[in-house]
């Protein structure tokens, strides 16, 4: 081989490199606008619960006598025995917050059609079939209770193989099993078919859950501690496609144990595996502060976001502070949408494929 073509084909691996680079620097960037969504007349704070594919939010407008909404595995109060005095479900649409009442209670979830669920039920999909939570610490009307049902076309199953936490629209139902006196595994359930997914997937936990699931297959999953002092462990599982450590196929991925992932508490997922939670992003393998996605002027006037939703539009929802309150907001992209990291490293090596082959036949002439 000549030096000539040497140098071309280091010409090209250099782009190759360089084209890796330039993606992941351009999504750390600052690239979302943020909105304060405001609360409904008679209350001081708000969250953002869930958001769909048009962008239409839904959330709670409450006050500090109603309690304290958190962001934990699945939304709920923290304090009162019951949360139902004074706060109200909103949804927010072109522009405009207004009162909504939906099914069981204050709003949880929201799908593409724009129905919404709440109280006791955590998680509705496009057909319009909605779950109970199986988390006990949700209340309402000052009663705890672990539902464990589906209601579907105003029919109610119950009780599930599973406790379920959400449901996608392949009917996908995930949640927790049983696994003796003292232990519960995460796992999947459709048509009556249980996947035990700890079993499957060699977690050590005494407590796992499977919280979220997202239509293309992604699931997220909470392994429990084995004793107080560990750690929970928050993990990603990908049905199938391109990894960014090169693989392809199903794969796990323990966000917790990647740079950046320690203290993270994942939320909510979307199509694309980009993952949400307190304060953070997760996209393109790497973890980005949502503080981080501001431009200086918005990211002064906000502090202490976490996010409980994200639709594949890239588009966040939470809650935040601002001016001393607590607020729900909609983080939106610049522009229509923002590119995968993924999406600009394979059109690289596919550039940089076909450019390598080019350089290999300009040589054998």
């Amino acid at each position: 081989m000549g030096l000539p073509r040497l140098r071309r084909m280091h010409a090209v691996l250099l782009g190759l490199v360089l084209l890796g680079s330039s993606g992941r620097e351009a999504w750390a960037d600052p690239l979302y606008t943020i909105t304060d969504l405001g609360t409904l007349p008679g209350t001081t704070q708000s969250i953002a619960t869930g958001i769909n594919a048009s962008g239409q939010v839904t959330g709670v407008s409450y006050s500090s006598s109603d309690g304290t909404w958190t962001t934990g595995v699945v939304l709920g109060p923290a304090g009162p025995s019951s949360y139902d005095a004074g706060a109200k479900s909103f949804l927010f649409s072109n522009g405009q917050m207004t009162q909504i009442n939906p099914v069981d209670g204050p709003a949880n979830a929201i799908n593409d059609s724009g129905q919404v669920v709440g109280g006791h039920y955590s998680s509705i999909n496009d057909s319009g079939q909605y779950v109970g939570s199986g988390d006990g610490g949700l209340i309402y009307q000052g009663q705890s209770s672990f539902p464990g049902q589906l209601v579907s076309g105003g029919e109610v199953t119950t009780p599930l193989p599973i406790l379920p936490y959400a449901i996608n629209n392949a009917g996908q139902i995930v949640g927790w099993v049983s696994a003796g006196s003292t232990t519960i595994h995460a796992a999947i359930a459709q048509n009556g078919h249980v996947t035990d997914l700890s079993a499957e997937f060699g977690l050590k936990g005494l407590a796992d859950v499977a919280t979220a699931i997202s239509g293309s297959g992604y699931v997220l999953l909470r392994e429990g501690q084995m004793s107080g002092s560990d750690p929970v462990h928050y993990l990603l599982y990908n049905p199938t496609g391109y990894h960014f450590n090169g693989d392809v196929g199903p794969s796990i991925t323990d966000l917790t144990a990647l740079p950046g992932g320690s203290g993270r508490i994942a939320l909510a997922l979307n199509n694309l595996g980009q993952v949400v939670g307190n304060g953070f992003l997760y996209a393109g393998g790497q973890f980005l502060s949502l503080q981080s996605l501001l431009p200086a002027p918005l990211s002064s006037q906000w502090s202490n976001l976490n996010a409980t939703g994200i639709n594949d539009a890239g588009q966040i929802v939470g809650q935040g502070l601002i001016n001393g309150q607590e607020h729900a907001f909609l983080m939106t992209p610049h522009g229509s949408q923002v590119p995968e990291p993924s999406t600009l490293l394979i059109f690289g090596l596919a550039s940089a494929a076909l450019a390598l082959r080019w350089v290999l036949g300009r040589s054998r002439r």
